[in-house]
């Protein structure tokens, strides 16, 4: 499952839920620093790309410089 966007990654990282890899910009600033620091303190594992990979791995085309893969809700 894909979650998009600095607020969505941001709060997903404040779950339980487990985060495979996030993808973000390189060069992180702003906001996307403060996700790249709560990554470090949970320890999920960051990989980062340019623009123009973050535009292919996106769905929406509104990823604003991260994507984060979690597993799926097993039932």
């Amino acid at each position: 499952m894909k979650f998009e966007g600095r607020n969505a990654v941001l709060e997903l990282l404040k779950t339980d839920k487990n985060i495979d890899k996030i993808l973000m910009e390189k060069n992180p600033q702003g906001s996307l620093l403060k996700i790249f620091c709560e990554t470090r303190k949970t320890g999920v594992r960051v990989q980062f790309a340019d623009k123009k990979a973050l535009d292919r791995e996106s769905s929406e085309g509104r990823h604003q410089g991260v994507i984060a893969y979690a597993s799926d809700y097993a039932y």
